[in-house]
């Protein structure tokens, strides 16, 4: 996760949660404030944070900070075991199937890397090559979403034959009230900060109860 002061409020509760969830299934949770490239938005700064890492690693996975997993989601490598490719994304909400270029509705709110040689690689395109940001800039939308939409569209670095692509539904979805076919994290995408707020606590208030009797130690996270 990164976040800077601007959206600390619910991405602290967000946080807390995915301790909860990370601790239960022993994975480490790092969370980063710090700025790598402050010449881009802060959108950019999960290629860095996910470059700076993911060689200590086999797979690493990426959460916004507008999301958390639900505590009682099943382990996240289930989802890596069965589909074994460099990357899993997820598609927005209404892209059940591709579509027509710069349409194939990718969130990359969430998204699961793999330790190699080629995702590295195609973290240092996706994250700094000038061409890609500068479309990102014209397009004045989704900022690194767009630059990775691009790369799809123009197919860079063979990116569709080493990924996977998940439904809507299965890794992340937008409504908390929506629990019938429950993902294993909701994400805010696309709401107001005092929505994110009211939903972050929501839940975290739903959950914290039954942690606070159980757990007997500290949380744990690696803060950079």
């Amino acid at each position: 996760m990164f976040y800077d002061d601007k959206i600390k409020e619910f991405s602290d509760i967000n946080r807390s949660i995915n301790a909860i969830y990370c601790e239960k299934h022993n994975i480490d949770l790092i969370v980063s404030n710090k700025i790598k490239n402050p010449h881009r938005k802060p959108h950019w700064e999960r290629i860095y944070l996910i470059l700076e890492h993911l060689s200590k690693y086999d797979y690493m996975v990426w959460i916004d900070s507008d999301a958390f997993f639900y505590e009682n989601s099943k382990h996240i490598m289930e989802i890596i075991k069965e589909h074994d490719t460099p990357f899993i994304f997820s598609r927005d909400r209404g892209s059940s199937c591709p579509k027509p270029p710069l349409n194939i509705g990718i969130n990359s709110g969430v998204f699961i890397v793999k330790n190699s040689q080629y995702c590295i690689d195609f973290l240092k395109k996706w994250g700094y090559d000038e061409d890609i940001h500068n479309y990102a800039l014209e397009m004045k939308r989704w900022h690194d979403q767009e630059g990775l939409l691009y790369m799809f569209e123009h197919n860079i670095m063979d990116i569709k034959d080493n990924s996977t692509i998940l439904d809507y539904g299965v890794l992340q979805h937008f409504n908390i009230d929506d629990l019938e076919n429950k993902p294993y994290i909701f994400h805010a995408a696309g709401k107001n900060n005092d929505i994110r707020i009211q939903m972050s606590q929501f839940y975290f208030k739903k959950i914290k109860q039954k942690y606070s009797t159980s757990h007997k130690g500290p949380y744990k996270m690696i803060l950079f």
